[in-house]
């Protein structure tokens, strides 16, 4: 079929190739890019799976925390054997066998203001899947990377994308969305796979202005 992949990629992406929202171009763009998830969570561990599985060429993890039972009912990549692991080391694995085809850098430590030019530092694009208002600031901030943020409340979900630039501007809403750590693992999810959504619209050139979105439950 063409040069660029494997006779096994070209296979694996047959789907994704013959489809007009990628094609061909829009495959090589995803094997090209290389985004950067900050938390490897509830939220995180769907933007994962897909990109991982779409052809996203560098993918890096960036969490501190370990696998807790708790973290189960959301955490739909993790299991009984993964307990007290660090979540990079076993989303490094697991992705590996999704897509052997990819390559996945890992962070574990914890994104803060003395290190977060560093971690971010050659990528294309932050997603911040953390739901902490805090450390999105912190990224905006720091970094003129385009990032997407998710964040979720008991009654809905939303996401912004900033696109890159020196100087980004204040978005009241953040501030004003109180995240809500205590529901259904589906909702992580279905926010999760939007941000995953996105992040190939980015890559694949479809997003060029900040956008916002809300999904209510």
């Amino acid at each position: 079929m063409n040069k660029i992949f494997s006779e096994i990629e070209n296979r694996r992406y047959l789907k994704q190739i013959q489809s007009a929202e990628v094609g061909i171009e829009g495959q090589v763009k995803l094997k090209q890019s290389k985004i950067l998830v900050v938390g490897a969570g509830s939220m995180g561990v769907p933007v994962l799976q897909y990109l991982a599985a779409a052809g996203v060429g560098i993918l890096g993890i960036c969490d501190f925390k370990t696998i807790q039972e708790a973290d189960f009912p959301a955490q739909i990549m993790y299991g009984m054997g993964d307990l007290g692991k660090l979540k990079t080391i076993v989303a490094k694995e697991k992705l590996q066998l999704l897509n052997p085809f990819i390559s996945i850098q890992i962070h574990n430590i914890q994104l803060r203001e003395e290190n977060v030019r560093l971690i971010c530092e050659g990528y294309d694009l932050i997603i911040d899947c953390t739901n902490d208002l805090s450390l999105a600031l912190l990224i905006l901030r720091s970094v003129s990377i385009p990032l997407l943020i998710g964040r979720l409340t008991r009654s809905a979900g939303y996401l912004w994308f900033f696109p890159q630039g020196e100087k980004r501007p204040e978005i009241a809403e953040l501030s004003d969305i109180i995240p809500e750590t205590n529901v259904f693992g589906s909702l992580y999810g279905i926010v999760g796979c939007m941000l995953a959504f996105q992040a190939m619209q980015v890559v694949l050139s479809n997003v060029h202005e900040i956008k916002s979105l809300k999904i209510n439950f």
